[in-house]
């Protein structure tokens, strides 16, 4: 699922000031000419309103020990961690930093709730992290960056170190690592790990299939995935050495208790013809996806990208990023189909749809019919009367491309990038019409 969550990057001006004040914060209450007019409740709300000011969060919790609390938790609430050990990182804590203040002041640690860690310009590995995270004992979300050649099952293994976690998040640039001591991590995690984890997410990166293989395989036949509620699963397959096809996941046996599942789909080779063993994957998965029934939301990405990366670059350097490519909208005719399938919605509950592309908004022109059908199979009435999906409120479509686009043309080829979205954006979102006149929240957008 695409997510939306406020994050917020602690500013290392805020984090001077705490540093700046070894001693604790005065021990004085509030005056009592200050609490004889104004309730301590009303005070506490009032700071609430200078949540994400750090450098007015950290002044006030100077103030009175009284305030002390209510400002920490605020200032400490989402912490974003660089594992750099070279270049600057952009609105993040070095990793260096935090753990010198929190040898200072550890009971920082309990304010923690959502932390982050990106190993981007790092050799550390991500088990690093996660055994730091003991130091945040409410830890209840953590999300690791660009994270490089690693064990997967033993990562699983580590964040068992951290009871109270609810959200397992691994994003950008993830590459795994074949899986050493499979046998000993399998058996050991089987009746101790996710006693609490709601959501996992893999998303943005490559994984040898084996690997990859193993971490689903485990996720079927562990007893504590009765507690997951979310699963994203988007990540691209390596071809193994001595195998030259890839299986993509399906869809789990505990679909049934989920109410969010993404997965990525893939049916072009890179030179752009049909993948049979990519066609096999993405039929099979809309053939098993009816057994989410009680899915709210829905993510499909389309990944292409090797496609269009020779296409658009190394075939033909110059070209204009808008050069129209024929992708054909099977994907697109799969998922209508199965949405207007039987005379009982596959997802009575769906709320929302998002639609993730690798690719140039340009390739979807010529898709028109695909659109209309889409439209047709969520909007359309039932065999019963009234909308097929009366909860059905949000259609998201997002394109992942201008990382990748800047790794090649740097921030020109971005902002020519952006230029030609935006004149492509007002002509596709013609395209989704049938949804804004139905009242639906549509978004379009790159990144």
């Amino acid at each position: 699922m695409l997510r939306a969550s406020h994050q917020v990057a602690y500013y290392p001006s805020a984090l001077s000031r705490f540093s700046s004040y070894p001693h604790q914060p005065s021990t004085r209450p509030l005056s009592q000419d200050m609490s004889s007019r104004l309730p301590i409740e009303l005070i506490e709300h009032s700071i609430h309103f200078l949540d994400g000011d750090f450098p007015t969060l950290a002044t006030c919790s100077l103030v009175s020990s009284g305030l002390l609390p209510i400002c920490r938790s605020l200032l400490w609430r989402d912490v974003k961690i660089s594992m750099a050990t070279n270049g600057k990182p952009k609105e993040a804590l070095l990793f260096s930093k935090v753990r010198e203040l929190l040898a200072l002041n550890p009971d920082i640690g309990h304010y923690v709730r959502s932390s982050s860690f990106d190993f981007e310009h790092s050799v550390a590995m991500p088990d690093i992290a996660v055994s730091f995270c003991k130091c945040f004992p409410s830890l209840r979300s953590l999300t690791l960056h660009n994270i490089k050649s690693f064990d997967i099952l033993r990562l699983l293994a580590a964040i068992d170190v951290i009871p109270s976690l609810e959200e397992f998040h691994l994003e950008d640039n993830i590459a795994f690592d074949n899986c050493s001591g499979t046998d000993v991590a399998h058996n050991s995690l089987h009746d101790e790990l996710f006693p609490r984890l709601i959501k996992f997410s893999v998303v943005d990166g490559q994984s040898p299939s084996t690997a990859y293989q193993q971490m689903l395989s485990f996720l079927e036949t562990s007893r504590h995935s009765s507690s997951l509620r979310s699963l994203d699963l988007r990540i691209g397959l390596e071809r193994d050495h001595d195998d030259n096809t890839t299986t993509g996941p399906g869809v789990p046996s505990y679909a049934p208790q989920l109410d969010h599942f993404g997965i990525l789909l893939n049916d072009l080779t890179d030179n752009g013809a049909i993948d049979s063993n990519g066609r096999s994957h993405m039929d099979q998965v809309f053939l098993q996806l009816p057994r989410a029934s009680a899915l709210r939301s829905l993510c499909i990405q389309y990944d292409c990208f090797a496609f269009f990366f020779l296409k658009e670059y190394l075939s033909a350097p110059g070209v204009n990023h808008g050069t129209t490519a024929a992708v054909s909208p099977y994907y697109l005719d799969k998922l209508s189909n199965l949405l207007s399938s039987s005379h009982t919605p596959p997802f009575p509950d769906l709320e929302r749809l998002s639609l993730v592309f690798s690719q140039p908004l340009s390739w979807l022109f010529g898709s028109e019919a695909a659109f209309e059908r889409l439209a047709q199979a969520i909007l359309g009435e039932s065999s019963s009367g009234g909308r097929r999906y009366p909860k059905f409120a949000r259609l998201e479509v997002c394109f992942v491309l201008s990382v990748n686009i800047g790794v090649l043309h740097g921030d020109k080829g971005v902002k020519k990038a952006w230029e030609q979205f935006e004149v492509d954006k007002r002509k596709f979102v013609q395209m989704l019409a049938d949804f804004t006149l139905a009242g639906v929240d549509v978004r379009v957008w790159m990144v």
